[in-house]
């Protein structure tokens, strides 16, 4: 649930390649909230504690970072968002659909730069270890992110337009139940050292919440994370 007024969120300048050079622009914050009627949709929602580990087979689609129009979502079955669920060891499409070179920085829970082979020409990664991958682009797109969210287990979930999320099978146990949810504030930009162009805005380090939750034998546990403005209004370091 969101719970207050809906932040003012700007979009940001932008100079989009056009094919000849650029041409003077906007494009969406990638980490802008997404609130309808109260409720927040794209928030990852995952459970941490043990004896989880593969108890179930993996419910969730492979996962291709995809370029497109010069920003960067996750689509994983009929899903496109800011945030996708990866499994450790499966392997991760990364495509540009865009014209001229590219690449993707991933950082976090892996330290790489990908370069597209060309436009519609997939390349793949796979990551050894969970954690999570921020992907952001390398080749000057100062608005393009997303995330990933790599596990070695499957009970994760990403909220739906309604604001819900399930986690099924669960063996019974006590869990911290975390919410994760991408702060859309720009904390800092680094800048070419030859041009003195922004080559890539830093966001803040996104609001985590979490709940103690005791999955019964039989039966479901009901729990309703509340985000409110005050979460984000804390001035993020440099």
């Amino acid at each position: 649930m969101w719970v207050g007024e809906r932040p003012t969120v700007p979009v940001i300048p932008a100079a989009i390649p056009d094919g000849t050079g650029f041409r003077l622009g906007s494009k969406p914050n990638p980490f802008a909230p997404a609130i309808t009627d109260g409720v927040l949709a794209g928030v990852v929602v995952s459970l941490v504690g043990d004896g989880l580990g593969a108890t179930k087979p993996w419910p969730f689609p492979l996962v291709t970072v995809e370029q497109a129009d010069h920003e960067l979502r996750v689509k994983q079955g009929d899903s496109t968002a800011a945030a996708g669920i990866a499994r450790v060891g499966d392997a991760v499409t990364v495509v540009s659909r865009d014209p001229g070179p590219a690449t993707v920085r991933l950082r976090g829970a892996a330290f790489v730069t990908l370069p597209f082979p060309g436009p519609d020409k997939p390349t793949t990664r796979t990551f050894d270890k969970p954690g999570v991958v921020e992907v952001s682009s390398g080749t000057m797109l100062t608005w393009a992110a997303c995330d990933l969210i790599v596990s070695d287990h499957p009970y994760h979930s990403v909220t739906g337009a309604d604001g819900r999320f399930e986690l099924t099978g669960v063996p019974p146990g006590e869990y911290q139940l975390t919410c994760r949810v991408r702060d859309w504030r720009e904390v800092g930009r680094d800048r070419d050292p030859e041009t003195g162009l922004i080559a890539r805005r830093r966001f803040a380090p996104p609001v985590e919440l979490s709940a103690t939750v005791r999955v019964p034998e039989r039966g479901a546990v009901e729990h309703t994370f509340t985000i409110e403005p005050t979460l984000f209004v804390r001035s993020p370091k440099r």
